[in-house]
């Protein structure tokens, strides 16, 4: 038996035994010691509030065994804080407090789960991203990440063009995407992590955002790219005609000229009245999709062009648009669609669907459309006909958030519906429409 006296000035109040023979106790002072199994005191710190529910804390033994443990201290403050202490000869004390609606602490329990050592010489910063489920962090003039289901293992390391020790600080936006990290000398490093999602297509050529500043341009079944196209910010749009790209950004658009003996050329930007949502090219034309209307205009012509819906049927709400060769195609949030011919530059036909049409999916080189509805139905309409076709019904078309016609002549009439699973394939024949499941 060893008496442990004249360590508190009041009352003791609670205490606790860790595995390494360490007796910590509270008292009303305020005060928590903590003493040896001879009685020594080897800590003591003052609180902010009387202590209670004293634990010491299960750590991860370290590798090296005649290095020294660490010992964590934990206990409640005032029914409403608990308080952190690794015990060491600068020890710190953490305070984390409940907020009132929680509630009073009536008791808690904690350990270590996860403890590594990831730099030599020093860690200084850490970020959670939650968008990306990864450990962020940063020392030794290297960013280290780590997955958060699996954090044993260090998925990639960037090093850091950094002297001295200098790195700061490190944070993500709200997706992950960008990733940056602040040097005590004043220098911000910006990284991405990955790349939007973003391209166009037009018959069988695709264009895609391979980097920040470049889009690249294929052609079906040809391995180098067709042309390599130079910009100088980043698109939220891509739109793609025979002879022409165009990138969108708030409310402007940039036009290009696809030469392919010469290359590819910036022809114009074009400022609209309203941020640009989507753009359609053809070989004369460009339509920008803008809020509830579009504005469409030729090519190298530099006048404002032509607001659809005109006066004529402007009580109606755009609600999408489509290019074709010969046609300009919108439809409207009550259900109405149009067909505006672009040679004759009139209207042409008008068809009223029984619900509001929400997208459209023009043939690329005739007159027949396919549209899904408000009702989640999905309908073939042809102006020759002027009566849409029920698509048949599938599992669900809740969900369905595409359609793509086949480019190849002797299969025309061939068109796919997709959700984010699965494509269904239907053919149009005279007298019904067939469908196959991929």
């Amino acid at each position: 038996k060893t008496s442990a006296i004249g360590k508190h000035q009041s009352a003791i109040t609670c205490g606790a035994f860790s595995n390494n023979e360490l007796l910590a106790l509270g008292s009303t002072d305020f005060t928590i010691t903590v003493s040896s199994i001879d009685g020594d005191l080897i800590y003591s710190f003052m609180c902010n509030m009387e202590p209670s529910l004293i634990k010491f804390c299960d750590r991860k033994q370290q590798t090296d065994k005649n290095a020294k443990p660490d010992i964590m201290l934990s206990a409640v403050l005032s029914q409403n804080t608990i308080l952190l202490a690794e015990l060491n000869d600068n020890t710190q004390l953490i305070n984390l407090q409940c907020q009132v609606h929680y509630g009073q602490i009536v008791t808690f329990c904690w350990s270590e789960i996860y403890a590594v050592q990831d730099f030599k010489t020093y860690l200084s910063s850490i970020c959670i991203s939650e968008s990306l489920s990864k450990v962020l962090l940063i020392g030794d003039s290297q960013i280290r990440i780590r997955e958060m289901s699996q954090l044993d293992e260090i998925v990639e390391i960037v090093e850091v063009d950094i002297k001295n020790n200098d790195l700061c600080s490190i944070s993500t936006n709200y997706d992950g995407r960008l990733v940056a990290v602040s040097t005590r000398s004043g220098t911000l490093h910006l990284f991405l992590t990955k790349m939007p999602i973003l391209g166009a297509a037009y018959r069988n050529t695709i264009a895609i955002l391979s980097s920040l500043s470049e889009i690249t341009l294929f052609r079906e079944g040809e391995k180098s790219p067709l042309a390599v196209v130079k910009i100088e910010l980043e698109p939220t749009g891509i739109a793609l005609g025979p002879k022409h790209i165009a990138i969108t950004m708030n409310n402007r658009a940039w036009l290009y000229e696809i030469v392919e003996t010469e290359g590819v050329r910036h022809v114009c930007e074009i400022e609209y009245l309203s941020t640009v949502n989507a753009m359609h090219l053809n070989e004369k034309y460009a339509v920008a999709k803008l809020d509830n209307r579009a504005q469409l205009q030729k090519l190298h012509d530099g006048g404002n062009g032509f607001v659809i819906p005109d006066s004529e049927h402007a009580s109606y709400g755009l609600q999408d648009v489509a290019l074709t060769d010969n046609f300009l195609i919108y439809c409207t949030n009550d259900g109405h669609l149009y067909y505006y011919s672009l040679a004759n530059e009139r209207y042409v036909n008008e068809y009223r669907h029984v619900a509001g049409i929400t997208s459209l999916y023009p043939e690329p080189e005739g007159i027949t459309l396919c549209f899904f509805d408000a009702l989640l139905n999905a309908y073939i309409y042809s102006p020759v006909d002027d009566e849409p076709v029920k698509i048949p019904s599938i599992n669900s078309t809740a969900h369905l958030k595409n359609c793509l016609w086949e480019n190849f002549s002797v299969d025309r009439d061939t068109f796919v519906v997709c959700n984010s699973d699965t494509i269904h394939v239907y053919l149009v024949s005279k007298n019904q429409i067939e469908s196959k499941l991929i």
